[in-house]
């Protein structure tokens, strides 16, 4: 089967699943849908999903999957290319069946509420704070409501898992240690036994770490590990993940690293970030981090990296370079892809579209009383 795994095709859609605060579907969270939101009960066997694995079975990549496309252009990455990638490594996979009628779950990605202490930039509407302030900004228009999923479908959730083969369960935001709902969820995972056999990862800003639930995690799930993610060091992560207490964050970090917990940073790689990418890899490196993985500013897409002055970008790839090349220890696969996406930013024709990024930025220091220049100082030059 393995040989299916080329251009264009994407296993998402045959063994993943990611649910939504109000209780609608799809393969995964860069997935466009065509038709409106599905509710979980209606995903799989919903005309759209039919519509997209015939595509992909028919060796077409479907409109739903430009997302990926477009990443794909910008940085060589993409989900699509890492759920091929797992199916590929990961034996225990090769069993799902690529068909019209059979799903396989495998992986569950849960956006369990848009509750969120941070007002992170490269966010538009998983954080409820951040979608208020884009609306006040009038960058948006939109409905501002809370959304927290319901405790009928984290059963049903829990009836989807229980008979599958070891499933991997993402725990996402909102910020996963902050609301209540999934600390609700691993309970009930815990309570209808069925915990021993997921592979447990919660994303999380790592702003509001918890030793008891990371305790009670480890002694009830066969696997655990915690992304967290980090878009720059002290003042740069403070800047962009609006909220961050930098300290805050870093004892966080401490916790689950004392605790004998995997850990793996991500780095929306974005205009303020990705050019600063080489101060990340010296961090974690000296943290202990093994992995660094990334994803990319799309949405919004004025924060795309490819508008970096070419300037701060060739310097960037030297300070890259630099700082791997003075490191002693292994790099992982994981964080040679992240470097590897940064030097095809790097590498990317000047786009010169430059200043509604700074535009974009006053409207949020005004509001925020921030200032990107003095964070930034290297962008001063070109903000003028």
């Amino acid at each position: 089967m393995t040989d299916k795994i080329k251009k264009p095709y994407c296993m998402a859609p045959f063994m993943a699943l990611h649910v939504f605060e109000d209780g609608h579907a799809h393969p995964c969270d860069s997935f466009t849908s065509s038709y409106g939101s599905v509710k979980l009960k209606d995903y799989f066997k919903s005309q759209e999903m039919y519509e997209v694995r015939k595509e992909l079975l028919d060796g077409r990549l479907p409109p739903q999957c430009n997302y990926c496309a477009r990443a794909e252009a910008m940085t060589g990455n993409s989900i699509r290319l890492a759920y091929n990638e797992k199916f590929e490594r990961c034996k225990d996979l090769h069993d799902v069946r690529h068909d019209l009628e059979t799903f396989n779950l495998r992986y569950l990605y849960l956006s369990a509420s848009n509750i969120c202490n941070l007002k992170c930039l490269p966010c538009h509407y998983s954080s409820l704070g951040r979608e208020k302030e884009l609306n006040k900004l009038k960058i948006v228009d939109s409905a501002q409501i809370m959304k927290v999923v319901s405790e009928d479908e984290l059963d049903a959730l829990i009836e989807l898992i229980q008979g599958q083969k070891e499933v991997e369960v993402n725990l996402m935001g909102g910020e996963a240690f902050y609301d209540k709902i999934n600390e609700v969820f691993i309970k009930k995972l815990v309570e209808k036994n069925v915990a021993k056999d997921i592979r447990l990862i919660i994303i999380t800003n790592l702003t509001h770490v918890k030793a008891e639930l990371l305790d009670y995690i480890k002694d009830n799930f066969s696997d655990f590990k915690i992304i967290g993610s980090v878009d720059g060091i002290g003042a740069t992560d403070e800047y962009i993940r609006y909220g961050t207490i930098w300290d805050q964050k870093e004892r966080g970090v401490d916790l689950i690293l004392e605790k004998g917990i995997t850990l793996l940073t991500n780095t929306t790689l974005s205009f303020l970030s990705a050019h600063r990418f080489h101060e990340i890899f010296n961090w974690a490196t000296k943290k202990g981090v093994e992995h660094i993985i990334q994803s990319t500013a799309i949405n919004p897409v004025i924060l795309n990296p490819n508008r970096i002055p070419k300037e701060l970008r060739d310097q960037a790839r030297e300070d890259l370079t630099s700082a791997v090349a003075a490191y002693t220890g292994k790099i992982s696969s994981l964080t040679e892809i992240s470097i590897n996406a940064c030097h095809t930013i790097y590498d990317h024709p000047e786009q010169n579209n430059y200043l509604e990024v700074f535009e974009y930025l006053r409207k949020h220091d005004n509001l925020r009383g921030t200032d990107f220049t003095v964070t930034f100082p290297e962008l001063k030059p070109y903000a003028k």
